[in-house]
């Protein structure tokens, strides 16, 4: 069964289709930064990054590149995940 999948996170469900959850929530932080906090559900798996940057599309792709950097790592300990 799949969870709420963000719709920035389309891309990353392609890549790995074992998600079964992924959500995107962004906010402003001091000086006009904006972080992003990508979670990402998997079967027996929680990952979750953060990221900031100067604007809001800045903090979710880099949060959403994060995210799947470490999926790539989950994924080489797990490979049924793939």
């Amino acid at each position: 069964m799949r969870d709420a999948i963000a719709p920035e996170a389309a891309e990353l469900v392609a890549r790995f289709p074992a998600i079964t959850g992924c959500h995107v929530a962004l906010e402003p932080i001091d000086g006009g930064a904006w972080q992003a906090r990508v979670e990402v559900l998997l079967p027996q798996h929680q990952l979750i990054v953060n990221a900031t940057a100067a604007d809001e599309a800045g903090a979710r792709r880099d949060a959403l590149a994060r995210a799947a950097e470490k999926l790539e790592q989950v994924v080489k300990r797990d490979p049924r995940l793939r």
